[in-house]
């Protein structure tokens, strides 16, 4: 499998950063937090409720140069996209009922020295009751931080909030980073569709 990603190029880690920061530059959006330097971790995002928080999204990860990873189904990985789709810096993963996709997303991180996963909690934009709990397992089996993320359309920033490692209490983990996400007082570009009401925090 190769290691080696468009994020490691020089075309990326010179002028595509570049390009990106001058566009948020001019659009008036800020940096806030300390941009995480851990090798290993899984970086969440929220609150997503808008498809211009992929773009945003994207903007502020070539800014910053930050090599992440992404998922998807290993049936893809088919001639002529394999090497493409790797370079890209997709991971294959086996998503049978039979098969186990935190176990294989935690072997990832042991066989990796530099391995970051980028993760939306909620799964989707439109307004959800709870996040999806994939990624507070494999922070677990990995042993790994997980990193807050945000972009605020009210305030014109994104960034980082906090580092946080997940006990092993699933309902108590993800309470305490929503409550982390709700005290931040960040709006998303469409706030009805945010999970941070008081009646959501349990």
């Amino acid at each position: 499998m190769k290691k080696k990603t468009f994020q490691d190029t020089f075309v990326f880690n010179y002028f595509i950063s570049k390009i990106a920061s001058l566009i948020l530059q001019l659009r008036g959006w800020k940096l806030k937090g300390e941009v995480p330097k851990e090798s290993k971790c899984i970086i969440i995002f929220s609150p997503h409720t808008s498809n211009w928080d992929g773009v945003l999204g994207g903007l502020m990860i070539a800014k910053l140069r930050i090599k992440l990873f992404v998922m998807a189904k290993d049936k893809i990985f088919i001639f002529p996209f394999k090497n493409f789709l790797l370079w890209l810096g997709v991971i294959p993963i086996n998503r049978d009922k039979k098969s186990d996709t935190v176990r294989q997303i935690v072997e990832e991180f042991e066989k990796r020295d530099v391995f970051k996963i980028f993760v939306v909690p909620s799964g989707t934009r439109k307004k959800v009751d709870k996040w999806k709990s994939g990624f507070y397992y494999i922070a677990k089996g990995a042993n790994v931080p997980i990193i807050l993320s945000f972009i605020d359309y009210k305030k014109k920033e994104y960034g980082f909030i906090k580092k946080v490692y997940v006990t092993d209490d699933l309902e108590e983990s993800l309470r305490e980073i929503q409550l982390i996400y709700k005290q931040s007082n960040i709006t998303g570009k469409h706030p009805d569709s945010q999970l941070f009401s008081k009646n959501t925090i349990h």
